[in-house]
């Protein structure tokens, strides 16, 4: 088999390309001094399941999913009105919880936490790093 040899915009980019992050196996959502501690699945499921429901995010969707990530006061209202979405269509259809691929009480869980304000998407033990950083 004969090696291909790269030239022009191919080489430079193989030269340049930059390394793709590792997903964390956790994240921390957290504002202020509350912080919910998750895995990276479960909060990758919760995203998918947000918007699935309706939710449209501002930003690709992967930002999301990596730390450290912002997410404002009225996207979370976006995020929360998608999740509270899914609770009143398996309140009309009990049979549909048992389609989604997530702990409820986790989901709910956390559409109670973004539902009060904006919050961070970050690594365990950010917040609390964060507030001995604070005067």
């Amino acid at each position: 088999m004969e090696a291909v040899k790269l030239t022009g915009i191919a080489k430079f980019a193989r030269i340049f390309r930059h390394p793709v992050a590792p997903r964390p196996e956790h994240v921390e959502i957290y504002r202020h001094w509350q912080a919910l501690s998750l895995t990276a699945e479960d909060w990758h499921m919760a995203l998918l399941i947000f918007r699935e429901m309706g939710w449209q995010p501002l930003r690709p969707f992967d930002s999301y999913l990596y730390p450290l990530s912002f997410v404002t006061p009225d996207e979370a209202v976006l995020m929360a009105e998608a999740g509270r979405t899914l609770f009143q269509a398996i309140e009309r259809e009990p049979a549909l919880s048992a389609s989604v691929q997530m702990d409820l009480g986790l989901f709910h869980e956390i559409l109670l936490f973004i539902s009060k304000d904006s919050f961070i998407i970050g690594r365990p033990g950010d917040m609390e790093r964060a507030s001995f950083e604070t005067p």
